[in-house]
């Protein structure tokens, strides 16, 4: 079997924590979506797991919540789970993107 590559296998464990998602109750799964959690699910260290975010995010994979913490969804399955296409990449705020 195939070893995922580091991309890969944070792209796996944050779309499936995407997949978790509530957008009725947003605070419920948040957490699994932030750096923290994903370095822990990864086993990967939290700066290489911003760093390849960020380069998911400039390739169109990832969206971005700005705030403290940073929270980032898998932007084809939060897609699905919304039914509509997002507006943006990047949202200012929880609040801001809830809003949407």
């Amino acid at each position: 079997m195939k070893q995922l590559l580091r991309k890969e296998k944070i792209y796996q464990v944050l779309s499936e924590a995407t997949s978790q998602f509530d957008p009725h109750k947003p605070e419920s799964h948040i957490e699994a979506l932030q750096l923290s959690s994903l370095s822990e699910k990864t086993g990967i260290s939290p700066n290489n797991i911003s760093m390849e975010l960020g380069r998911m995010f400039a390739d169109g994979l990832v969206m971005r919540v700005r705030g403290r913490p940073v929270t980032y969804f898998s932007i084809s399955t939060l897609e699905k789970i919304l039914g509509t296409p997002l507006p943006t990449r990047e949202f200012s705020s929880m609040d801001d993107f809830l809003s949407t």
